[in-house]
């Protein structure tokens, strides 16, 4: 989530803008953020509070601490979002050590998978890893195209591409004894769902 503290009101509707552009989500008004972006030079960060990015001339500010971030001016929307992502993505919960899907052991941390009888690990790429424990923490449900492109890859809805086919396609090939077939990574005309 993103809060937003600016006073300078130019500021702050250019950074809505690139943050609802984005489609990353905004915090409510008491609502925890993992990412404050703030023009108020002298903040200071509380403790366990996430990233804060610090917009202003770099030559005035002083990185306030390890949470602060000092935005670099003029702000390129591109340079932002990077961040913002970086930020939200590190904030994501630790990863058990080992969970079972079907026919194999999966290793999230060490993004590997083990199929019961068999030596070698298959190994994932960051974003495999990534929608494999997505969809088994949301176990038995149906999940959107739009909810997976949204939460793990930062697309707004309406976004035409198919880099979520290709994923599911390439992860389908590792891990389904037939992927023409699926039996563990199922699609349907509501989303996808992963079948333990």
């Amino acid at each position: 989530m993103v809060r937003l503290e600016i006073l300078s009101a130019p500021l702050e509707a250019y950074i809505r803008q690139i943050v609802t552009f984005a489609g990353l989500p905004m915090a409510e008004e008491g609502e925890e953020a993992g990412v404050l972006i703030t023009d108020v030079q002298s903040y200071t960060p509380a403790n366990g509070q996430g990233k804060v990015f610090v917009a202003g001339p770099a030559e005035v500010l002083e990185q306030v601490d390890g949470t602060a971030i000092l935005l670099p001016f003029p702000l390129r929307a591109g340079v932002l979002l990077n961040m913002m992502r970086q930020a939200i993505a590190h904030q994501m919960p630790e990863f058990p050590g080992e969970v079972r899907i079907g026919p194999y052991v999966f290793f999230p941390a060490a993004m590997a998978l083990h199929k019961d009888g068999q030596d070698v690990p298959i190994k994932l790429t960051e974003k495999e890893r990534d929608l494999l424990y997505f969809l088994y923490v949301r176990e038995g449900q149906t999940i959107s195209r739009a909810e997976i492109l949204q939460t793990l890859w930062g697309y707004v809805d309406g976004v035409e591409t198919h880099t979520l086919e290709t994923h599911f396609y390439r992860l389908r090939q590792k891990i389904e004894d037939d992927p023409s077939k699926p039996k563990l990574l199922v699609t349907s005309e509501d989303g996808y769902n992963l079948k333990i």
